[in-house]
């Protein structure tokens, strides 16, 4: 009936369930080029010719079958605009083109009153049963057939095949109370190889109920390749890009393809570990692209951001030579270094150069690309160094615009001849040590550097982070260990305190000075490693220290805590307050610093992470523990144990604490393989997240109906991307029915309610305006229930109040159309037994009429019927608006009257003859006949004479109540004279036996003796007795269509 792709295999939708077959992925892409072997994650066949095994594929085929359900009712829904084609094979009959896709199948009725929706979602097929009223979910019962092997485990079901092991997860089930979606605990239960739900809790039978089986509270890529997590940024409409890195294989075992959208830039592997960028919608509910970036070496993005045209620019480093570089590039030569492995796993064999690239919006198209770098290694910070304090340092830096969309970077370089004398610079000689900061802008083409230099002293410096001033001056900031690094005199400190300190420095919009620049920092460890400003251009720096950071000014302050924010005026000529934050007491950093804002109300929001984990305690590493970081009453999470991300919201001159949040999953090792996330002005985080390594678990969390719910790579990492809304206050409104299936409804029929829904983020108080002189406060989300008096358009207005906020209130409106459906119907009415009658209708846009004996059936406004029997007839009226207006027209049948009557011509054969008229009609209220000769008579009998001969009808009426009904005969009335004298004497008179007759005559005339004399049947008058005796002589006259005439005539001689 249907099929879809899923990772590994397919599945087939059949008469009664399921087929899956699953193929043996790991055989499957060693047959492809290139991918025979791998150690330390360098196929050993990338580079050479490679002899596919000619050996068969392994595979492995069960059956779910759904027991006593009926697949038959099936309707594909949501069809896409691609259409495929199919020739297998070289049999033309079996060939198959334009197949059309669709996204979801609805199975209706495949038990009474439980239906199925099939659907894809994610790279995974799901499927929702949703048990109507009145139906029971025991009925399910799924029968597994083909396996090696079916368990549960941790509310999980395990099916095992001779090529895999699928998972299905603990089922998901829900209802819809009173608007709101309320969860009921469902379980698997597993008998016999035949799964079936139970619920423990029970649930509410006179309710919908909505069967998940897959749903779990986790999002990730869903790649089943390794996929790890190193930046993220917003894009437009609230959207977000991930990006990271994958390789196939970890270990040296294969785990999957990362899984490319049709029509990316790059769908194909480069080989050993390449950029994964992924674009989700805003809801994160959809991937909108997903997209390789890379060559035959290893890469690692560090930062993104997009423009103004919404084209997402990417900073990072590559080892790869044939890295994809643009036409007119700054640089199409990769320089390379010494072979280098930053983080553990990821080798950079030829060394590193920095790249910068822009795709475009859709993330077909690489619009420009470049390499920077000279001899040495770019872009990274050695594991080595000394500046290197938490997993992922290695990998930090910063790509930043300004507002025509020129691109500016700040990074680290080892290389000591990236500037030539030739470049616009502050510094172009490197200053020593393992590696200098370096800050550089860039053409928005990418085909030029407009200036760029070296910052660092004798030993080691690197950078982290840069911002843009409106007059394009330059902010960056990093970490050093040179006492002599340039310094300005007029900064708020210009000598180096020791160990490690933070810097801060002002480049000129020119590129060739430095205006200011400080150290940042205490006797201990201190580093800068984000920067932002405000709409004044004042500075804020967040960053690390193992020392007392001075605490300056009214502010939030954990003493001796670990992570530092400091504002300095624009010119970095003073400090305006300094504060820390962290758990009290330990002078050291709780976490890794990963997003920082200022935002338009000069809140500040902080995003990191922290682990335990000792797979990030190695090195010169700070030991990181989230623990004990101060949060607020309405966090998400208050508790950590160690190892979570952290959310924190200070106001404006970090006075208070406005949110702190913990965020990650119980037991979930969470990370950043270094790299940027990024808050927009709003306070929205997007972030990347290294999630589920060494698991083999998707225990990270994340909002129901996120692209995809598991960690695809079995043994491998996923990029869990998340977005995290710490504005805390946002009005949002939505409109329904009273039962609740019509969000968004915007047209109502009066006298119809409408449901109000106050789905606003934050708030204390909620004014709402109903645009009818009607209003009301509330201090809730409750829905509101409201009723329109007078047809219209009303503007509704909901108004979120929190003074706590920067923003103090928000609002947001919709507007409702309110319509009275102005529409006529017939009148019920009587009508004749056999008459008909027109029903009527008016005022909409489509009519369906309905008998109440289902004998009408009719979409005509104005249909003719002719019931024989009282009927019913019910309209609905469809407007122009959606209104339905429903009426009924009783059409009452009058029984008929049957009309009977005798009417007999008595006939004498010497005059016309008169009518016998006789009533027999056995029902009716009144009679008349109607003679035909302008005369009538009520008599029930009578004996009638016409007064002259002719044709005339007859009727006779009978009523009841008003109906008339009537039986009409033609008569036609003739005298007809037959003589009883002849005198054939020559006189003229009576010489011939002559009848008066208007129709044929058969006569025939006997003598006294009965003798027949005489015989013609179409008598002419032409007896005359001839030849015939006088006397008395008797005749038959058969008159046509009249009468038989008998008699005697007198014959005189």
């Amino acid at each position: 009936m249907f099929a879809a792709d899923i990772p590994g295999g397919n599945v087939y939708v059949r008469d009664n369930g399921f087929m899956y077959i699953f193929y043996d992925t790991k055989a499957l892409h060693e047959k492809h080029e290139g991918y025979t072997d791998q150690k330390d994650y360098l196929p050993s066949g990338h580079r050479s010719e490679h002899n596919p095994s000619t050996e068969n594929l392994r595979q492995h085929l069960f059956t779910a079958e759904f027991i006593g359900a009926d697949f038959s009712r099936v309707t594909p829904l949501e069809q896409e605009a691609t259409s495929y084609n199919y020739f297998h094979g070289n049999d033309p009959s079996r060939w198959v083109s334009g197949a059309k896709a669709f996204n979801k199948l609805l199975h209706a009725d495949i038990y009474p009153e439980i239906d199925m929706i099939t659907y894809s979602k994610g790279y995974s097929m799901k499927y929702d049963l949703v048990v109507r009223e009145g139906g029971d979910p025991d009925q399910v019962n799924i029968k597994y057939e083909g396996l090696e092997d079916i368990y549960l485990s941790e509310g999980s079901l395990f099916l095992t095949t001779s090529v895999n092991e699928v998972q299905e997860y603990q089922p998901y089930a829900y209802q819809w109370v009173d608007g709101q979606k309320k969860q009921v605990v469902c379980e698997y239960v597993l008998q016999n190889n035949i799964l079936s739900y139970s619920f423990p809790l029970g649930y509410n039978p006179c309710l919908e109920l909505v069967i998940d089986p897959i749903l779990i509270f986790s999002t990730y890529s869903g790649s089943p390749a390794d996929n790890w997590g190193n930046t993220a940024t917003y894009g437009e409409n609230g959207k977000l890009y991930a990006g990271g890195i994958t390789n196939h294989y970890r270990g040296g075992a294969f785990l999957g393809e990362f899984p490319a959208t049709p029509g990316a830039f790059q769908t194909s592997w480069g080989g050993l570990w390449d950029v994964a960028i992924l674009k989700y919608d805003s809801s994160g509910s959809e991937l909108e692209y997903a997209t390789y970036l890379g060559g035959s070496g290893s890469e690692t993005p560090h930062s993104m951001i997009i423009n103004s045209k919404n084209e997402l620019i990417i900073f990072g480093t590559t080892s790869s030579a044939d890295f994809p570089i643009t036409t007119d590039a700054y640089s199409d030569t990769f320089s390379g270094g010494t072979s280098v492995t930053p983080i553990g796993g990821v080798p950079f064999e030829d060394g590193t150069d920095i790249f910068i690239a822009k795709l475009n919006q859709s993330g077909t198209k690489l619009l420009s690309s470049t390499f920077v770098g000279g001899s040495d290694n770019d872009g990274i910070n050695p594991s080595e160094s000394i500046l290197t304090k938490n997993y992922g340092d290695q990998q930090k830096g910063e790509v930043y615009i300004d507002d025509v969309d020129d691109i500016y970077f700040v990074g680290s370089t080892s290389s000591n001849d990236i500037f030539s004398g030739s470049t616009v610079s502050f510094e172009n000689q490197y200053q020593g040590g393992m590696t200098d900061a370096m800050v550089v802008k860039m053409s928005g083409d990418l085909t030029s550097m407009i200036w760029g230099g070296y910052l660092g002293g004798a030993r080691s410096d690197a950078g982290f982070s840069l911002r843009v001033t409106e007059d394009k001056h330059v902010i960056a900031v990093g970490g050093t260990e040179s006492a002599d690094f340039p310094t300005v005199a007029g900064g708020i400190q210009s000598v180096y305190q020791g160990g490690i300190d933070g810097w801060i420095c002002k480049i000129a919009a020119t590129g060739d000075l430095i205006t200011n620049s400080t150290f940042l920092g205490t006797s201990e460890y201190d580093q800068a490693y984000f920067v932002d400003l405000n709409s004044a251009g004042e500075v804020y720096v967040l960053g690390q220290t193992k020392g007392v950071y001075p605490v300056i000014g009214s502010v939030f302050n954990n003493p001796k805590s670990g992570h530092f924010i400091h504002k300095l005026t624009s010119d970095l000529s003073a400090t305006i307050f300094s504060t820390v934050f962290g758990e009290p007491n330990i002078q050291r950093p709780n976490i890794a610093l990963t997003a920082f804002l200022v935002n338009d109300c000069n809140n500040l929001y902080v995003s990191g992470w922290g682990s335990t984990s000792g797979s990030f305690l190695g090195n010169n590493y700070v030991a990181l523990d989230a623990a004990d970081m101060p949060t607020t009453t309405d966090a998400l999470r208050q508790t950590s144990n160690g190892s979570d991300f952290y959310l924190m919201v200070l106001d404006a001159n970090a006075t208070s604490l406005l949110y702190a949040t913990y965020f990650g999953g119980d037991g979930s090792i969470v990370h950043v393989d270094g790299g940027t996330s990024r808050f927009d002005k709003r306070g929205i985080v997007y972030h990347s997240v290294c999630a589920s390594c060494f698991e083999n678990t998707s225990t990270f969390p994340t909002t129901e109906g996120a692209w995809s719910q598991v960690n695809g790579a079995s043994g491998g990492c996923n990029n869990a991307a998340f977005k995290f809304d710490l504005a805390t206050l946002k009005a949002r409104l939505q409109t329904n029915s009273v039962a609740f299936d019509q969000p968004g409804l915007s047209t109502i029929c009066m006298p119809d309610d409408i449901v109000f829904q106050n789905f606003s983020i934050g708030g204390e108080v909620f004014e709402w305006n109903f645009g009818d002189g009607t209003a009301t406060t509330r201090t809730d989300t409750t829905y509101i229930v409201h009723n329109y008096k007078a047809p219209g358009q009303y503007k509704v207005t909901l108004r979120a109040i929190d003074p706590n906020t920067c923003t103090s209130e928000d609002l947001t409106s919709t507007i409702v159309e309110v319509v009275k459906p102005n529409v006529t119907v017939s009148d019920d009415s009587q009508l004749c037994e056999g008459d008909s009658f027109r029903l009527e209708a008016s005022g909409g846009v489509t009519y369906h009429w309905v008998s109440s004996d289902s004998t009408v059936i009719s979409d005509e406004r104005t249909p003719e019927v002719s019931p024989i029997d009282t009927t019913q007839y019910f309209v609905t009226i469809t407007g122009a608006k959606g209104c339905i207006a429903r009426d009924t027209v009783t059409l009452e049948v009058i029984p008929k009257v049957e009309v009977e009557f005798d009417a007999k011509k008595l006939y004498d054969c010497f005059s016309r003859p008169p009518v016998k008229l006789i009533n027999k009609s056995e029902e009716g209220e009144n009679f008349r006949w109607l003679l035909g000769d302008g005369n009538t008579s009520d008599d029930d009998e009578m004996i009638y004479e016409y007064g002259q001969d002719g044709a005339y009808t007859l009727t006779l009426l009978g009523t009841r109540e008003f109906c008339v009904f009537e039986k009409r005969i033609d008569l036609n009335l003739v005298t007809i004279k037959v003589p009883n004298v002849l005198t054939p004497d020559g006189g003229g008179h009576n010489d011939v036996f002559e009848i008066v007759a208007g129709s044929r005559v058969d006569l025939k005339i006997f003598n006294r003796w009965g003798k027949l004399v005489f015989e013609d049947n179409d008598y002419q008058n032409t007896w005359s007795g001839e030849g015939d005796a006088a006397g008395i002589y008797y005749y038959e006259a058969d008159i046509e269509g009249e009468v038989l005439c008998k008699g005697w005539v007198h014959l005189i001689k």
